[in-house]
C-alpha cells in the first residue's frame, strides 16, 4: 500500500499553537464539546487526519463559530506524541479576519499503545479533554483504522487465507468487479502493531470511566455499523454514527457535515455524506445513524427470531454483502433476517419496523469498495446495519461470546 506524504513544514503548521486570538474566553462552560480523537494508527492515514481537522474548521468557521459547541482534538503525530488542540474561532489580526485556528492546549510526550488504545489510557484521554474544557454534554469522533467488532486477535486473520473449504461453495471470490487503480481506505493499519488496537467492549469501558455517557459517537472507521458494535455501545451514547462499509482514506467531509454534527442534525449529517460520495471520484460510501434506546428492542426481536426459525446456510447465496471478505463477515441485516424469517410475514414485520426505529437513517450508494481485494460490489438492499450472525469465517469464530449473540439467542 503506497504511503501517502506530507511535508515536516506543513505538519508543523497545523499543529503548531496559535495564540493570537482576541476573542475572550467564554466563562460559562460550553453546552456540549466534540472531541475528535485520533490516535496513532499509522503513517499512511495520518495526513488525511489533518485534512479532517482542516475540513471541520472550516465548518466552524462557516458557521461564524460554534458558539456555544465547541470542538477539541487530540492527534497523535507518531507512536510516542499526541497534541490536544482546540479549534478556536475568532478574529485574527494577521490575517485581519475571522476564522477558525489550532490552539495547541497541551502535548503529550513518552506515548505508547497502551495510552492510546487501552480502556485506562483511553479514559485517561479522554478526561483530558474533559479537564481541559468542562461541559455540560459531550460527544465523541473516533479516526482510526477498524474491523468492527471483530476482536484483536480475529483481525490478524485477515493476513491469512481465509477460506473455509467445506463452506467454499456458497461463495464465489470473483464477485464484484476489479477495480484496475489502487484505493486507500481506512481498511487496516500501516503496518501498526496489535498494541494500536482496541477492541469495542474497552471503547465502552474508557467511556464509562471517564465521559459517563456521549450524545454520540461518529466513528470515521471502517465497518463499525454493525449490530454487534451497537449493543455493545448502548449504554454509553444516544447515537451512534457510522458506515456498514468501508471509508475512503479520505473519511468525513467535515467541512460539509461538522455544521451539523455540531446542531444535532444527524439526518443531515446522512444525506450531505451521501451528496459528497455520490459525486467523489470514488463514488462509494454507506453512513447511518443508529438510535442505540431502540436497540435492546430490537434484540428482543431478534430473540424471538432465533428461537423460532432456523437458518439455512445455503441461504446465504442471497444475502447481501456488505465487504469483499472470503467468507463475508459482515451482511446487511435487513437481509438476512428477511431470508431467516422466510414465509413468517408476521414476525418479519415486527422486525422491520423495529429496525425502522433503531436505524432512523441510512444512505448508501449504488456500489461499495473493498480494499482487501480492490473489487467494488453493487448495494441492492441495504437497511444501514450489518450483522455477523450467518458467517461461517474463522474471524468470526468468537461470535458467540459477543453480548448481542448472548442476548439474541437462547441457552
Amino acid at each position: 500500500m503506497k504511503k501517502a506524504l506530507i511535508t515536516l513544514v506543513a505538519a508543523a503548521s497545523l499543529l503548531t499553537a496559535c495564540h493570537h486570538n482576541d476573542e475572550p474566553t467564554p466563562q460559562e462552560p460550553p453546552e456540549q464539546v466534540v472531541f475528535m480523537y485520533m490516535p496513532w494508527a499509522g503513517s499512511n492515514i495520518y495526513p488525511y487526519f489533518l485534512r479532517n481537522i482542516a475540513g471541520m474548521r472550516q465548518a466552524i468557521t462557516d458557521m461564524q463559530g460554534g458558539g456555544k459547541k465547541q470542538v477539541l482534538v487530540l492527534i497523535a503525530d507518531n507512536g510516542s506524541r499526541a497534541h490536544l488542540i482546540h479549534l478556536k474561532y475568532g478574529y485574527q489580526k494577521k490575517e485581519k479576519e475571522y476564522n477558525c485556528v489550532n490552539d495547541t492546549i497541551e502535548t503529550l510526550q513518552y506515548l505508547n499503545g497502551q495510552s492510546f488504545y487501552s480502556a485506562e489510557g483511553m479514559a485517561n484521554m479522554f478526561n483530558k479533554a474533559k479537564a481541559a474544557m468542562p461541559a455540560n454534554r459531550y460527544s465523541l469522533i473516533v479516526g482510526c483504522h477498524s474491523m468492527g467488532w471483530l476482536p484483536i486477535d480475529a483481525r490478524t486473520d485477515y493476513a491469512k487465507p481465509m477460506f473455509a473449504p467445506s463452506f467454499s461453495k456458497y461463495h464465489n471470490d470473483n464477485e464484484g468487479t476489479p477495480i484496475d487503480r489502487e484505493i486507500l481506505t481506512r481498511y487496516i493499519g500501516d503496518g501498526v502493531h496489535e498494541d494500536y488496537m482496541a477492541e469495542i467492549p474497552t471503547v465502552a469501558t474508557a467511556i464509562r470511566n471517564s465521559f459517563g455517557h456521549m450524545d454520540y459517537i461518529l466513528f470515521d472507521d471502517c465497518y463499525m455499523m454493525n449490530i454487534e458494535v451497537a449493543y455493545d455501545l448502548k449504554d454509553v451514547t444516544n447515537y451512534l454514527i457510522a458506515s456498514t462499509c468501508e471509508v475512503m482514506i479520505e473519511g468525513m467531509p467535515y467541512n460539509k457535515i461538522g455544521r451539523y454534527l455540531l446542531t444535532g442534525d444527524y439526518e443531515q449529517v446522512v444525506n450531505e455524506f451521501y451528496t459528497h460520495y455520490s459525486a467523489y471520484r470514488n463514488p462509494y460510501g454507506t453512513l447511518a445513524v443508529t438510535k442505540t434506546s431502540e436497540v435492546e428492542q430490537l434484540a428482543s426481536v431478534m430473540r424471538q427470531i432465533n428461537a423460532t426459525h432456523e437458518w439455512v446456510p445455503d441461504s446465504i447465496r442471497t444475502v447481501q454483502r456488505l465487504d469483499g471478505f472470503n467468507p463475508i463477515v459482515f451482511f446487511d441485516m435487513k437481509s438476512y433476517v428477511k431470508r431467516l424469517c422466510a414465509d413468517d410475514a408476521t414476525l418479519f414485520n415486527q422486525f422491520e419496523q423495529q429496525l425502522s426505529r433503531a436505524v432512523p437513517y441510512a444512505k448508501c450508494t449504488q456500489r461499495f469498495f473493498s480494499a482487501r481485494n480492490q473489487r467494488a460490489y453493487n448495494i441492492t438492499e441495504f437497511s444501514g446495519i450489518t450483522i455477523s450472525d450467518p458467517s461461517f469465517s474463522y474471524a468470526t469464530r468468537k461470535k458467540e461470546e459477543t453480548a448481542w449473540w448472548k442476548a439474541t439467542h437462547t441457552d
